[in-house]
């Protein structure tokens, strides 16, 4: 397969992965057919079945597909910010994630949990953990030294702070949870920055 079939063939797939998030947006996880996903494609009936085994096979693609998406949107920010503010750019950034993103990852996972599997449930806690353990890496020592708790208690609230804000995306509007995140950027905004991480002071000119 040459580079460009190997583009399109690629563009195929994610476009069945983007229609299933727009159908269950719209008709919930009970209106997932491969039917419905490939009218919303624009595809062949065949093709969701020539890239999906089953439904639920799709239904994990989905859900790798909005994790990446994710981690793609968080990213690393500057480093010379502090503990509040990365907070605030944290919970930003996942706010400003597609809702209909949110919708179907929370109707998969929930979907996977009543058919008695937690491992997709867990793993994405685990991600979302992992990326708040990479994200507050540089007020470690702060956070020990200052918070009851410590370092994993800080991750544990900003963990679960995160999921919070996934939910309450449903519902609330987007300044009534950035004011929540404020106060709780403004609560640890005083917790110091690493010495062996903290940015490099800037040459004089």
């Amino acid at each position: 397969m040459n580079r460009e079939s190997h583009r399109r063939t690629n563009d195929t797939r994610r476009t069945l992965i983007e229609a299933t998030i727009s159908v269950i947006a719209q008709h919930g996880l009970a209106g997932v057919t491969t039917r419905r996903v490939a009218e919303v494609a624009g595809t062949p009936l065949g093709s969701v079945h020539y890239w999906f085994a089953s439904k639920e096979a799709l239904l994990d693609a989905v859900a790798a597909h909005v994790q990446h998406a994710t981690d793609a949107g968080l990213g690393t920010p500057g480093s010379g910010f502090d503990l509040g503010a990365q907070i605030g750019w944290l919970f930003d950034r996942t706010i400003e994630m597609p809702l209909e993103d949110h919708l179907a990852m929370f109707e998969i996972l929930a979907h996977s949990v009543r058919r008695g599997g937690t491992g997709l449930a867990d793993a994405n806690h685990e991600q979302i953990r992992a990326q708040a353990v990479q994200l507050l890496e540089p007020w470690r020592d702060g956070a020990d030294a200052q918070l009851p708790g410590g370092f994993a208690a800080l991750v544990t609230l900003v963990h679960t702070t995160i999921i919070g804000t996934w939910f309450g995306h449903f519902s609330a509007d987007t300044e009534t949870l950035r004011g929540g995140i404020r106060l709780l950027g403004a609560l640890l905004r005083d917790v110091p920055r690493d010495a062996a991480v903290a940015p490099a002071a800037p040459d004089p000119a």
